[in-house]
């Protein structure tokens, strides 16, 4: 895609999103696209068969069996899915970056999940029936916590990542920003996370195809979703089903999705240590001399476990030196996608104490 055609997508998502411009005025303004238009009708804008045959008349591509395929895939109505009360922590955030009317918050930002009864606040939890909680928009651009929806998929998702690498034998550990909640946050995720993150050791008969047959077979049994990369030594394991093109790349890239990542680490030598070596890079890890990124083997195996989302999950052996290398000081906050603004406002809630002794949400 090129950068131009990006710009244009996400100016247009934000002006649905903020309400500054209809679907119907991104669609004829002359900067919308197809895979634009195509988020507009994720959002939930377009409603009428007069909007979507626009869209088709303006991209040159039908697009009746991917618009019919998405609405069949999504038939949940709003009205059944799941109210989940948010917690003080999720208010407290959430107020702090209303400052003010969160009505008009919710109004301005389209944040139909958003529900306001005679005082009390819930959010309406997304399923694997419904469109996934937009929370690259709410937690990246809004600063919001992550959905209590989507915090419940993740917990069931890890688990079931876990288990699966388990029952096959394969060494594996948490890595990046959940291996940073189970430890400073005290076995929760961060409150802004947005996906799982494990990594496995290929070594001796566990090979990339024994691997991936078994993910896949166990995923196809418990009803998740695995994609794999080989080239990038990658395997993501989604708690939703792909949609059809246009709107599985929308999902990706707009919206969010609820996935576990899973790198691909490899035994080698690099300047007369033994490392743990994988293709792309994490954090400040620093390259091996083979071309690849690794660390030092002791500091990871044997494995160890922590605490995490209601489970005992593997760990690095010795947990503070590997987030050295990766982090320097991980006790420090730092809020990777977050907008400045938005973190900023956050930061003061986040602070509020050693992260070590905060009580996880």
């Amino acid at each position: 895609m090129s950068k131009q055609l990006s710009i244009n997508l996400k100016q247009d998502q934000l002006r649905v999103a903020s309400g500054l411009w209809t679907p119907r005025q991104c669609l004829y303004s002359g900067f919308g696209s197809l895979k634009s238009a195509a988020a507009t009708i994720r959002h939930g804008a377009y409603q009428s068969a007069s909007m979507i045959n626009a869209v088709r008349r303006k991209a040159g591509f039908n697009l009746r069996n991917s618009v019919r395929a998405f609405l069949m895939s999504c038939s949940e109505p709003l009205s059944a899915a799941t109210l989940y009360p948010l917690n003080d922590r999720d208010l407290s955030v959430l107020e702090t970056q209303v400052q003010g009317d969160l009505a008009a918050f919710r109004r301005r930002h389209g944040i139909r999940e958003l529900v306001l009864s005679e005082g009390a606040v819930s959010w309406r939890g997304c399923g694997k029936r419904t469109p996934p909680c937009p929370f690259n928009l709410y937690v990246n651009r809004l600063g919001l916590n992550t959905a209590p929806c989507c915090r419940d998929h993740m917990r069931e998702l890890s688990h079931h990542v876990a288990t699966c690498l388990s029952e096959m034998g394969v060494v594996h550990w948490l890595e990046g920003g959940s291996l940073l909640g189970a430890v400073r946050e005290r076995g929760a995720l961060l409150d802004w996370e947005d996906d799982i993150d494990m990594s496995v050791l290929l070594d001796g008969d566990m090979t990339w195809e024994r691997l991936t047959a078994g993910l896949t077979e166990r995923g196809a049994r418990d009803g998740y979703f695995v994609d794999l990369f080989e080239k990038k030594d990658f395997v993501s394991i989604s708690y939703d089903a792909p949609k059809p093109w246009p709107f599985r790349w929308e999902r990706n890239r707009q919206r969010g999705e609820i996935r576990a990542d899973i790198a691909i680490y490899r035994p080698a030598i690099s300047h007369g240590e033994a490392v743990l070596e994988r293709r792309s890079r994490k954090g400040a890890m620093p390259a091996t001399e083979n071309g690849g990124y690794g660390v030092p083997r002791e500091i990871v195996l044997p494995t160890s476990t922590v605490p995490f989302l209601g489970h005992d999950v593997a760990c690095q052996n010795r947990t503070e030196a590997y987030f050295r290398v990766l982090y320097g000081d991980f006790r420090k906050i730092e809020y990777t996608y977050v907008d400045a603004g938005p973190a900023k406002a956050r930061a003061r809630i986040d602070a509020g104490g050693d992260p070590l002794f905060r009580k996880p949400t």
